[in-house]
Protein backbone atom coordinates (compact mmCIF):
# COMPACT_ATOMS: atom_id res chain seq x y z
CA UNK A 1 0.00 0.00 0.00
CA UNK A 2 1.72 3.17 -0.84
CA UNK A 3 2.31 5.81 1.86
CA UNK A 4 0.02 8.90 1.94
CA UNK A 5 0.92 12.65 3.10
CA UNK A 6 0.67 11.68 7.03
CA UNK A 7 2.24 15.85 7.64
CA UNK A 8 -1.22 16.65 9.01
CA UNK A 9 -3.32 13.76 10.09
CA UNK A 10 -7.21 14.36 11.18
CA UNK A 11 -7.63 15.21 14.67
CA UNK A 12 -4.78 14.11 17.00
CA UNK A 13 -2.48 11.51 16.45
CA UNK A 14 -0.21 9.45 19.09
CA UNK A 15 2.62 7.95 17.55
CA UNK A 16 4.14 4.97 20.14
CA UNK A 17 7.86 4.78 19.33
CA UNK A 18 10.12 1.38 20.86
CA UNK A 19 7.44 -0.28 22.63
CA UNK A 20 9.49 -2.93 24.41
CA UNK A 21 7.73 -6.06 24.26
CA UNK A 22 10.16 -9.18 26.11
CA UNK A 23 7.81 -9.37 29.12
CA UNK A 24 4.98 -9.70 26.99
CA UNK A 25 1.63 -7.26 26.08
CA UNK A 26 1.40 -3.66 27.85
CA UNK A 27 -1.77 -3.29 29.19
CA UNK A 28 -2.20 0.64 27.87
CA UNK A 29 -5.33 2.85 27.55
CA UNK A 30 -6.45 6.48 26.64
CA UNK A 31 -9.09 7.99 28.73
CA UNK A 32 -11.30 5.25 29.97
CA UNK A 33 -10.68 2.69 27.47
CA UNK A 34 -7.69 -0.34 28.14
CA UNK A 35 -6.33 -2.29 25.59
CA UNK A 36 -3.30 -5.22 25.15
CA UNK A 37 -0.46 -3.21 22.97
CA UNK A 38 2.80 -4.57 21.72
CA UNK A 39 5.76 -3.80 19.13
CA UNK A 40 2.76 -4.09 15.98
CA UNK A 41 0.61 -1.58 17.81
CA UNK A 42 2.14 1.97 16.43
CA UNK A 43 -0.45 4.22 17.96
CA UNK A 44 -3.70 5.73 18.34
CA UNK A 45 -5.27 8.02 15.56
CA UNK A 46 -8.46 9.96 15.50
CA UNK A 47 -8.45 11.24 19.10
CA UNK A 48 -10.72 14.58 19.14
CA UNK A 49 -9.58 17.83 20.49
CA UNK A 50 -9.57 19.15 24.63
CA UNK A 51 -7.73 16.90 26.92
CA UNK A 52 -6.86 13.36 27.24
CA UNK A 53 -4.94 10.70 29.44
CA UNK A 54 -2.71 8.14 28.18
CA UNK A 55 -2.00 5.37 30.82
CA UNK A 56 -0.19 2.32 30.86
CA UNK A 57 1.08 -0.81 33.14
CA UNK A 58 4.13 -3.51 32.71
CA UNK A 59 3.47 -6.53 31.35
CA UNK A 60 2.58 -9.27 33.46
CA UNK A 61 2.17 -13.23 33.55
CA UNK A 62 -0.46 -13.70 36.31
CA UNK A 63 -3.67 -11.85 37.10
CA UNK A 64 -3.15 -11.29 40.18
CA UNK A 65 0.44 -9.44 39.43
CA UNK A 66 -1.59 -7.24 36.56
CA UNK A 67 -4.09 -6.34 39.34
CA UNK A 68 -1.39 -5.13 41.53
CA UNK A 69 0.51 -3.44 38.86
CA UNK A 70 1.54 -0.04 39.66
CA UNK A 71 0.00 2.15 36.72
CA UNK A 72 1.72 5.15 35.19
CA UNK A 73 0.53 7.94 32.62
CA UNK A 74 0.06 11.44 32.00
CA UNK A 75 -2.46 14.31 31.01
CA UNK A 76 -2.20 16.53 27.80
CA UNK A 77 -3.83 18.94 25.59
CA UNK A 78 -4.69 17.34 22.02
CA UNK A 79 -5.23 19.67 19.49
CA UNK A 80 -6.33 19.82 15.52
CA UNK A 81 -3.59 17.61 13.48
CA UNK A 82 -1.16 17.37 16.60
CA UNK A 83 1.36 14.36 16.64
CA UNK A 84 2.30 13.37 19.84
CA UNK A 85 5.58 11.08 19.96
CA UNK A 86 5.26 8.85 22.99
CA UNK A 87 8.72 6.85 23.34
CA UNK A 88 10.15 4.48 25.55
CA UNK A 89 13.00 5.47 27.93
CA UNK A 90 15.09 2.81 28.87
CA UNK A 91 16.81 4.10 31.50
CA UNK A 92 13.87 5.61 33.25
CA UNK A 93 12.20 2.32 32.39
CA UNK A 94 8.72 4.60 31.73
CA UNK A 95 6.82 5.95 28.52
CA UNK A 96 7.65 9.86 28.10
CA UNK A 97 6.02 12.32 25.74
CA UNK A 98 9.16 13.58 23.13
CA UNK A 99 9.26 17.27 22.60
CA UNK A 100 10.10 18.82 19.28
CA UNK A 101 12.77 20.99 21.38
CA UNK A 102 16.51 21.04 22.14
CA UNK A 103 17.91 17.58 22.35
CA UNK A 104 14.63 15.96 21.64
CA UNK A 105 14.46 17.33 18.62
CA UNK A 106 16.41 14.47 16.27
CA UNK A 107 14.72 11.47 18.17
CA UNK A 108 11.00 13.53 17.60
CA UNK A 109 12.07 14.28 13.50
CA UNK A 110 13.15 10.53 13.34
CA UNK A 111 9.80 9.38 14.82
CA UNK A 112 8.11 11.43 12.50
CA UNK A 113 9.27 10.49 9.71
CA UNK A 114 7.79 6.51 10.29
CA UNK A 115 4.38 8.32 10.65
CA UNK A 116 3.35 7.59 7.07
CA UNK A 117 4.09 3.98 7.60
CA UNK A 118 2.91 3.74 11.07
CA UNK A 119 -0.67 4.86 10.90
CA UNK A 120 -1.96 1.39 9.20
CA UNK A 121 -0.95 0.02 12.02
CA UNK A 122 -2.40 2.73 14.72
CA UNK A 123 -6.02 1.73 16.84
CA UNK A 124 -8.76 4.69 16.25
CA UNK A 125 -9.74 6.36 19.16
CA UNK A 126 -12.33 3.85 20.91
CA UNK A 127 -13.88 5.56 23.85
CA UNK A 128 -17.03 7.44 23.52
CA UNK A 129 -15.70 11.23 22.99
CA UNK A 130 -18.94 12.75 24.21
CA UNK A 131 -19.26 11.03 27.09
CA UNK A 132 -15.53 11.91 28.17
CA UNK A 133 -15.90 15.52 26.99
CA UNK A 134 -19.20 16.61 27.99
CA UNK A 135 -19.69 14.12 31.37
CA UNK A 136 -16.59 12.97 32.89
CA UNK A 137 -13.84 16.52 32.52
CA UNK A 138 -16.57 18.52 31.51
CA UNK A 139 -15.27 20.94 33.95
CA UNK A 140 -11.35 19.98 33.62
CA UNK A 141 -9.47 23.18 32.12
CA UNK A 142 -5.76 24.12 32.53
CA UNK A 143 -6.32 24.86 36.35
CA UNK A 144 -7.26 21.47 37.34
CA UNK A 145 -4.40 19.85 34.72
CA UNK A 146 -1.85 21.48 36.94
CA UNK A 147 -2.67 20.36 39.88
CA UNK A 148 -1.73 16.90 38.52
CA UNK A 149 2.11 15.74 38.27
CA UNK A 150 3.43 15.87 34.80
CA UNK A 151 4.01 11.95 35.61
CA UNK A 152 1.52 10.66 37.17
CA UNK A 153 1.03 7.21 38.77
CA UNK A 154 -0.78 4.37 41.18
CA UNK A 155 1.47 5.06 44.25
CA UNK A 156 2.18 9.13 43.86
CA UNK A 157 1.13 11.44 47.38
CA UNK A 158 -0.91 14.32 47.76
CA UNK A 159 0.07 17.29 48.92
CA UNK A 160 -1.85 16.97 52.01
CA UNK A 161 -0.68 13.72 52.32
CA UNK A 162 2.98 15.10 52.25
CA UNK A 163 2.47 17.59 54.55
CA UNK A 164 1.59 15.36 57.28
CA UNK A 165 4.42 13.36 56.59
CA UNK A 166 6.65 16.69 56.20
CA UNK A 167 5.44 17.78 59.85
CA UNK A 168 6.52 14.36 61.19
CA UNK A 169 9.48 13.88 60.26
CA UNK A 170 10.41 17.49 61.36
CA UNK A 171 9.19 16.38 64.73
CA UNK A 172 10.74 13.70 64.82
CA UNK A 173 14.35 15.77 63.82
CA UNK A 174 13.45 17.96 66.59
CA UNK A 175 13.10 15.38 69.34
CA UNK A 176 16.46 13.23 67.94
CA UNK A 177 18.75 15.95 67.36
CA UNK A 178 22.07 13.45 67.61
CA UNK A 179 20.06 11.10 65.74
CA UNK A 180 18.98 12.59 62.09
CA UNK A 181 21.00 11.45 59.36
CA UNK A 182 18.05 9.19 58.18
CA UNK A 183 15.40 11.44 59.44
CA UNK A 184 17.19 14.57 57.13
CA UNK A 185 17.55 12.18 53.91
CA UNK A 186 13.81 11.63 54.28
CA UNK A 187 12.97 15.28 54.33
CA UNK A 188 15.07 16.03 51.96
CA UNK A 189 14.11 12.81 48.93
CA UNK A 190 10.26 13.86 50.03
CA UNK A 191 11.06 17.07 48.75
CA UNK A 192 11.97 15.60 45.72
CA UNK A 193 9.00 13.45 44.80
CA UNK A 194 5.95 14.58 42.50
CA UNK A 195 2.69 15.31 44.62
CA UNK A 196 -0.81 15.96 43.26
CA UNK A 197 -1.93 19.14 44.28
CA UNK A 198 -5.31 18.49 45.41
CA UNK A 199 -6.81 21.17 47.30
CA UNK A 200 -6.85 19.93 51.61
CA UNK A 201 -9.78 19.31 53.01
CA UNK A 202 -9.36 19.73 57.18
CA UNK A 203 -13.06 19.02 58.39
CA UNK A 204 -11.92 20.31 62.03
CA UNK A 205 -11.11 23.54 61.06
CA UNK A 206 -13.83 25.80 62.87
CA UNK A 207 -14.89 29.47 61.75
CA UNK A 208 -12.81 32.18 62.48
CA UNK A 209 -15.00 34.91 64.99
CA UNK A 210 -16.73 32.36 66.35
CA UNK A 211 -17.32 33.26 70.01
CA UNK A 212 -20.21 30.86 71.24
CA UNK A 213 -21.21 26.98 71.31
CA UNK A 214 -24.18 27.81 69.07
CA UNK A 215 -22.45 29.06 66.69
CA UNK A 216 -19.57 26.51 66.45
CA UNK A 217 -21.80 24.05 66.37
CA UNK A 218 -23.78 25.07 63.32
CA UNK A 219 -20.60 26.15 61.38
CA UNK A 220 -19.40 22.68 62.31
CA UNK A 221 -23.04 21.01 60.82
CA UNK A 222 -22.72 23.58 57.85
CA UNK A 223 -19.97 24.12 55.85
CA UNK A 224 -21.19 26.47 53.21
CA UNK A 225 -18.89 28.79 54.95
CA UNK A 226 -15.48 26.40 54.75
CA UNK A 227 -16.76 25.08 50.60
CA UNK A 228 -16.49 29.27 50.31
CA UNK A 229 -13.28 29.52 51.71
CA UNK A 230 -11.63 26.82 49.56
CA UNK A 231 -13.01 26.94 46.48
CA UNK A 232 -13.28 30.29 44.58
CA UNK A 233 -16.05 29.29 42.49
CA UNK A 234 -18.10 26.07 41.90
CA UNK A 235 -16.31 25.26 38.42
CA UNK A 236 -13.12 24.68 40.38
CA UNK A 237 -14.78 22.41 42.57
CA UNK A 238 -16.35 20.83 40.24
CA UNK A 239 -13.27 20.08 37.69
CA UNK A 240 -11.33 19.09 40.55
CA UNK A 241 -14.34 16.22 41.51
CA UNK A 242 -13.71 14.96 38.21
CA UNK A 243 -9.85 14.63 37.91
CA UNK A 244 -9.61 12.99 41.25
CA UNK A 245 -12.42 10.34 40.28
CA UNK A 246 -10.59 9.98 37.12
CA UNK A 247 -7.20 9.50 38.84
CA UNK A 248 -8.99 6.87 41.43
CA UNK A 249 -11.08 4.64 38.55
CA UNK A 250 -7.70 4.59 35.69
CA UNK A 251 -4.79 4.67 38.32
CA UNK A 252 -6.22 3.59 41.31
CA UNK A 253 -4.68 6.01 43.23
CA UNK A 254 -5.33 6.16 47.02
CA UNK A 255 -5.39 9.72 47.41
CA UNK A 256 -7.91 10.29 44.39
CA UNK A 257 -10.10 8.11 46.09
CA UNK A 258 -9.40 10.32 49.79
CA UNK A 259 -10.05 13.68 47.87
CA UNK A 260 -13.32 12.42 45.88
CA UNK A 261 -14.67 10.82 49.01
CA UNK A 262 -13.80 13.78 50.72
CA UNK A 263 -15.05 16.40 47.88
CA UNK A 264 -18.30 14.13 48.27
CA UNK A 265 -18.58 14.77 51.98
CA UNK A 266 -18.10 18.53 52.02
CA UNK A 267 -20.55 19.28 49.83
CA UNK A 268 -23.28 16.96 51.88
CA UNK A 269 -22.47 19.48 54.53
CA UNK A 270 -23.41 22.32 52.49
CA UNK A 271 -27.31 22.48 53.07
CA UNK A 272 -27.80 26.16 52.85
CA UNK A 273 -25.37 26.16 50.02
CA UNK A 274 -27.33 23.60 48.09
CA UNK A 275 -30.62 25.31 49.04
CA UNK A 276 -28.99 28.65 47.69
CA UNK A 277 -27.06 27.22 44.67
CA UNK A 278 -29.91 24.89 42.71
CA UNK A 279 -27.31 25.08 39.10
CA UNK A 280 -24.20 24.12 41.72
CA UNK A 281 -26.18 21.53 43.18
CA UNK A 282 -27.61 19.97 39.60
CA UNK A 283 -24.35 20.14 37.92
CA UNK A 284 -23.05 18.24 40.97
CA UNK A 285 -25.27 15.69 40.77
CA UNK A 286 -25.15 15.10 36.68
CA UNK A 287 -21.53 14.70 37.41
CA UNK A 288 -21.48 12.33 40.40
CA UNK A 289 -24.28 10.73 37.98
CA UNK A 290 -22.01 10.10 35.14
CA UNK A 291 -18.90 9.28 37.43
CA UNK A 292 -21.47 6.42 38.84
CA UNK A 293 -21.93 4.98 35.23
CA UNK A 294 -18.41 4.39 35.30
CA UNK A 295 -17.57 3.39 38.79
CA UNK A 296 -17.19 -0.24 38.49
CA UNK A 297 -19.47 -2.50 41.36
CA UNK A 298 -15.93 -3.71 42.91
CA UNK A 299 -15.19 -0.60 43.51
CA UNK A 300 -17.76 0.19 45.67
CA UNK A 301 -19.07 -3.29 46.63
CA UNK A 302 -15.94 -4.74 47.99
CA UNK A 303 -16.33 -8.02 46.89
CA UNK A 304 -13.00 -9.46 45.93
CA UNK A 305 -10.93 -6.99 48.91
CA UNK A 306 -9.51 -5.03 46.42
CA UNK A 307 -7.02 -2.34 47.75
CA UNK A 308 -8.67 0.36 45.63
CA UNK A 309 -12.09 0.09 47.01
CA UNK A 310 -13.87 2.71 48.18
CA UNK A 311 -14.50 3.05 52.05
CA UNK A 312 -18.01 2.35 52.27
CA UNK A 313 -19.23 3.79 55.79
CA UNK A 314 -17.62 6.67 54.86
CA UNK A 315 -19.43 7.25 51.40
CA UNK A 316 -22.85 6.23 52.59
CA UNK A 317 -22.57 8.36 55.15
CA UNK A 318 -22.63 11.65 52.68
CA UNK A 319 -25.44 9.74 50.50
CA UNK A 320 -27.34 10.14 54.29
CA UNK A 321 -26.21 13.47 54.37
CA UNK A 322 -27.74 14.28 51.18
CA UNK A 323 -31.29 12.18 51.34
CA UNK A 324 -31.62 14.38 54.41
CA UNK A 325 -30.96 17.44 52.16
CA UNK A 326 -33.41 16.57 49.82
CA UNK A 327 -35.79 15.13 52.38
CA UNK A 328 -37.14 18.29 52.79
CA UNK A 329 -37.71 19.68 49.35
CA UNK A 330 -40.90 19.00 47.40
CA UNK A 331 -40.77 15.51 45.41
CA UNK A 332 -43.93 16.62 43.58
CA UNK A 333 -42.63 19.74 42.26
CA UNK A 334 -42.07 19.20 38.30
CA UNK A 335 -40.03 20.66 36.17
CA UNK A 336 -41.38 23.53 34.71
CA UNK A 337 -42.77 26.84 36.36
CA UNK A 338 -40.81 28.53 39.17
CA UNK A 339 -39.69 25.38 41.35
CA UNK A 340 -37.82 24.01 37.58
CA UNK A 341 -34.41 23.79 38.74
CA UNK A 342 -35.71 22.16 41.97
CA UNK A 343 -37.87 19.33 40.11
CA UNK A 344 -34.14 18.30 37.66
CA UNK A 345 -32.89 17.80 40.55
CA UNK A 346 -35.06 15.94 42.25
CA UNK A 347 -35.01 13.65 38.51
CA UNK A 348 -31.33 13.62 38.71
CA UNK A 349 -31.27 12.52 42.39
CA UNK A 350 -34.19 9.89 41.89
CA UNK A 351 -31.79 8.66 39.47
CA UNK A 352 -28.70 8.40 41.67
CA UNK A 353 -31.08 6.49 43.72
CA UNK A 354 -32.01 3.97 40.99
CA UNK A 355 -28.22 3.32 39.90
CA UNK A 356 -27.41 2.55 43.11
CA UNK A 357 -29.91 -0.48 43.11
CA UNK A 358 -28.95 -1.41 39.84
CA UNK A 359 -25.50 -1.00 39.75
CA UNK A 360 -24.23 -2.06 43.05
CA UNK A 361 -27.44 -3.63 44.93
CA UNK A 362 -27.49 -0.62 47.73
CA UNK A 363 -31.00 0.69 48.52
CA UNK A 364 -29.90 4.51 49.52
CA UNK A 365 -33.73 5.45 50.76
CA UNK A 366 -33.08 2.79 53.23
CA UNK A 367 -30.35 4.92 54.89
CA UNK A 368 -33.60 7.79 55.08
CA UNK A 369 -34.51 6.61 58.52
CA UNK A 370 -32.25 6.88 60.80
CA UNK A 371 -33.81 5.26 63.63
CA UNK A 372 -33.89 2.27 61.95
CA UNK A 373 -29.82 2.04 61.89
CA UNK A 374 -27.63 1.99 64.81
CA UNK A 375 -23.92 2.50 64.82
CA UNK A 376 -23.26 -1.12 63.33
CA UNK A 377 -25.73 -1.35 60.23
CA UNK A 378 -24.39 -0.54 57.43
CA UNK A 379 -26.37 0.12 53.92
CA UNK A 380 -28.91 -2.01 53.00
CA UNK A 381 -28.31 -4.79 50.21
CA UNK A 382 -30.53 -5.70 47.56
CA UNK A 383 -30.15 -9.23 45.98
CA UNK A 384 -30.52 -8.84 42.22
Amino acid sequence: MADIDMSRPPLTTILLDGVPTKQGEWLMGLDMSFFNANDKLKGIKGIPDGYHLFHYSSPNDTEEALTSAVRNGFWFDCKEGDVIVISWDPQLERFARIDDVDTEQLNCTKALSTLGESYSFMINYIDDSNVWQDKLISYVDEDIIEMIPKDMNTIVASRQENDILRDALTKGINKKEQETPTLSKSLSDLSLQPQINYTPINFKINKEGDSNVQDITANYLDKTWYFNSIYSDSELFLGEFQISFINYIVFGNYCSMVQWLQMLRLLSMCESLINTSKSLCFNFLEVLTSQLEKLPREYLVDDTQMQCSLDLKHYTESMENYLAIFGTWDWNSGCCGKLKMQGLIIERWKKIIQLHKDNFGLDLMALQNENELDEDDGPVIVTT
